[in-house]
């Protein structure tokens, strides 16, 4: 059974290349639930989840693979234009007083749930990502606004997945938000927090030993940058995006004149830092790949 989910589910590659260990867990679990459902005929609702998502990651990619995996597996249904949708919770501008629309952001929500998302007024039924990292680092989750946007996201517990993502690294804002939220409904923690720079760059010197390369210190400060912005990157592929590094900086050694030396140095990996053009069309391509709008 696990060497089948392997080869059919792109997302259990995923979580596995990028070290997202809290996220493999909850798979296994949700595979479980899979099969037992079959044998015991109930309808299990999922638990929301509570994201605590390095700042610069979108969960838009990764919730595509999701989306695929709960559907194959039966374990949620699915009905509308699209299987996740991602949304930002912005903080009012102007306080309830001075404002004839208090809220604004909720009332987006509300059109895009029950009018953009579905058809023939039939319950949209899938992913909602909602971005609620200014209201966290506020503090406001006591908020009436908040209260309102949580009795919402309630009423639609029955038919969608809510994915609440949280980039504030304070740990206590986290906790009182997650603790406010599940106060309301079901709710399950977990970090999405990918492997660091120093895990990119000793896969970076992995691939390049396997070409008869050694990577110079110098140069593996120069990249260190490079490799956080692709493991940054929505998208990324873990090792396999890191190997398609390597294997390019391997042929700009082989092609150099006296690339005989063996090791990488800085000069050789100058056009690959952080503002190169490698990088920039590294970023744009899964951008481009997954829909979403450029920085």
């Amino acid at each position: 059974m696990e060497n089948k989910d392997s080869e059919n589910f792109k997302i259990l590659k995923t979580v596995k290349d990028l070290g997202l260990k809290d996220f493999e867990r909850l798979l296994e679990e949700w595979s479980i639930l899979s099969e037992n459902k079959k044998t015991l005929g109930g309808k299990p609702i999922l638990p929301n989840l509570y994201v605590l998502a390095d700042r610069g990651i979108l969960f838009a990619p990764f919730a595509q693979e999701l989306a695929e995996f709960l559907e194959a597996k039966k374990i949620m249904p699915f009905y509308g234009k699209t299987r996740s949708y991602s949304f930002q919770l912005t903080y009012p501008s102007k306080g309830i007083e001075e404002s004839n629309d208090p809220f604004p952001a909720l009332r987006d929500l509300y059109r895009i749930v029950h009018k953009d998302l579905t058809y023939y007024d039939k319950p949209y039924q899938g992913i909602l990502i909602i971005d609620i990292t200014e209201w966290v680092s506020r503090g406001a989750s006591h908020e009436e606004s908040f209260q309102a946007f949580l009795a919402f996201m309630g009423s639609l517990d029955d038919d969608t997945l809510a994915v609440f993502v949280s980039h504030e690294s304070n740990e206590k804002k986290n906790a009182e938000m997650a603790k406010v939220i599940a106060s309301r409904m079901r709710l399950k923690s977990l970090k999405f927090q990918i492997h660091s720079e120093e895990w990119g760059l000793s896969v970076l010197r992995d691939c390049l030993l396997e070409e008869g390369l050694r990577l110079s210190d110098e140069a593996a400060a120069f990249l260190k940058e490079s490799v956080k912005l692709i493991l940054l990157s929505p998208g990324n592929e873990g090792e396999t995006s890191l190997q398609q590094l390597a294997l390019d900086i391997a042929y700009g050694k082989y092609i150099s004149i006296g690339g005989n030396s063996g090791v990488v140095e800085k000069n050789d990996v100058l056009s690959y830092g952080p503002t190169s053009e490698w990088i920039s069309n590294f970023k744009s391509l899964r951008r481009e790949r997954y829909g979403l709008m450029e920085e």
